[in-house]
């Protein structure tokens, strides 16, 4: 089989086309999966952060429940620190201080901080951040991080800059976020098919 080829006719209808055919087909299978297992996890990743009950007992007193089945806990050391009679205090407290930083049950630390401030000439407290920032940048980086699959190049304009001369950079098929809730399709058309970037959509409305 030739690795290259300077006719467009006879590489239409040659072994390299349908070799580099294949092999596009596999990248994007590749990325495909790539992907749902990324979005998988940044999702599972973000709602544990998302406490399941938040009970609020006064300004100063906020308790959030959460689900600690859903805290990664892969990378955290299935023994603490042994703590002996004879070490010194300090020693004692900087074990224990790691002890409980890494303790499996603890509460996740907040990805964002929020504070009350109060401005001059203002009545009411503002928040140091606004919410609705907060869940926009959560939108930025899902839809940033799905967004840069799309910049993939196709193979054959690289391999055969001879036969493809366009300046169009040419991209290999990835998964796109619709840009409006999919429909479901009618049952009784048969050539009605659902939007296959379904579950990105789904994905996306778990964050939101």
């Amino acid at each position: 089989m030739q690795v290259t080829e300077d006719e467009k006719e006879s590489y239409e209808f040659g072994k390299l086309k349908k070799f580099l055919s294949l092999v596009n087909f596999m990248m994007q299978d590749t990325v495909l999966n790539l992907c749902k297992e990324s979005v998988d996890e940044f999702v599972t990743f973000m709602l544990s952060f998302v406490p399941e009950e938040t009970r609020i007992s006064s300004a100063a007193i906020v308790v959030n429940k959460f689900d600690k089945s859903k805290l990664n806990t892969e990378e955290e050391s299935d023994d603490d620190l042994q703590i002996e009679n004879n070490e010194l205090e300090g020693v004692k407290e900087t074990k224990m201080f790691i002890n409980k930083m890494f303790a499996k049950n603890k509460d996740p630390e907040p990805l964002f901080q929020l504070d009350l401030i109060l401005k001059a000439r203002a009545l009411i407290p503002q928040y140091s951040n606004n919410p609705k920032d907060i869940v926009q940048k959560v939108k930025d980086i899902f839809e940033a991080g799905v967004k840069c699959l799309q910049d993939i190049p196709h193979l054959e304009p690289i391999l055969l800059r001879q036969l493809f001369k366009t300046h169009v950079t040419k991209t290999i098929k990835t998964p796109v976020i619709p840009p409006e809730k999919p429909k479901i399709p009618d049952p009784n058309d048969k050539k009605a098919l659902l939007d296959e970037n379904t579950w990105l959509w789904e994905a996306s409305e778990k964050l939101i």
